[in-house]
């Protein structure tokens, strides 16, 4: 516990992205010897991984200036937050160069700084796994509806999952062009959703495998950590401009969602069409 003390001072001395990993530790809690031991193995890696973040932000800070500029320009960065898994809310800019102290801003701009330098790295470097986390966990605090889809997916708890996402109060029900916003992240085909601003190939989790999200070939599990923490910072702001964009995978996926997903698109109603009679009965023929 003297070396993790002495690591969160150091973090919190050093940049705001410390902050978010503090804060993270300190919501856990344990009841037993074990369970402080795994409590404070965790908050070690995590605490560990953001210092492995922040001493990648100094390597090159200098040498990849014009990507981090470049990738500022082709997303919003921090200026937001998540109301609800499909509810974007942006925040204002400061506009006398000083620093916003709203918790999201504070909580998401040293984040955004950090990942923005890392471009260069290749998808395999440990720096992408620990965004990721970082990532994750931002968005398990920041809204108490994302945790609670984590906890019933994590349990398996499928038909709640379902029920919760198509509540009529569920952010992905809220109706974005007469549709419901999950229409677009299902990407659902018959709704007469335009896709022809889609610049990646839609995915459909009306027709994907159960259990596939995370597979390689999957809505999940074909796209790098990397990839992933980019599609964040660089599509989610997008969402009410256009929101084909909420189709692009990020949020679900790095909140370990994608597998209840599918579950999700094809068993509520106002989603994916229930397949045909036809469909239906060479389906129980086969099982």
């Amino acid at each position: 516990m003297v070396a993790l003390s002495a690591l969160l001072r150091l973090l919190v001395a050093s940049t705001g992205v410390a902050s978010l990993a503090r804060e993270a530790v300190e919501a856990r809690s344990c009841e037993s010897v074990d369970d402080c031991a795994a409590v404070d193995e965790d908050a070690e890696a995590l605490l560990a991984s953001t210092s492995l973040l922040q001493a990648s932000l100094r390597q090159t800070r200098g040498s990849s200036a014009s990507v981090e500029e470049h990738f500022r320009q082709a997303s919003l960065g921090p200026l937001f937050r998540l109301k609800g898994r499909r509810d974007v809310e942006f925040l204002s800019a400061p506009d006398n160069g000083k620093p916003d102290h709203s918790k999201d801003y504070s909580d998401l701009r040293p984040l955004w700084q950090l990942v923005s330098s890392a471009i260069p790295k290749d998808d395999s470097d440990p720096i992408w796994a620990s965004a990721h986390e970082l990532v994750r966990r931002h968005l398990e605090r920041q809204n108490p509806d994302n945790l609670h889809f984590v906890q019933l997916c994590k349990e398996g708890r499928l038909e709640q999952y379902r029920n919760k996402g198509c509540s009529a109060n569920s952010p992905g029900q809220k109706l974005i062009g007469g549709r419901p916003a999950d229409s677009y992240y299902c990407g659902v085909q018959s709704k007469g959703i335009d896709w022809s601003s889609a610049t990646w190939k839609v995915n459909n989790l009306c027709s994907a495998e159960s259990g596939s999200a995370y597979m390689k070939q999957g809505i999940c599990g074909s796209l790098s950590k990397k990839q992933l923490v980019l599609n964040f910072f660089s599509t989610v702001p997008k969402w009410n401009e256009n929101p084909v964009y909420i189709n692009v995978p990020s949020v679900d996926c790095i909140l370990g969602l994608g597998d209840c997903d599918i579950y999700y698109c094809q068993h509520c109603t106002s989603l994916c069409d229930p397949p045909s009679r036809n469909e239906s009965e060479v389906t129980e023929a086969s099982q």
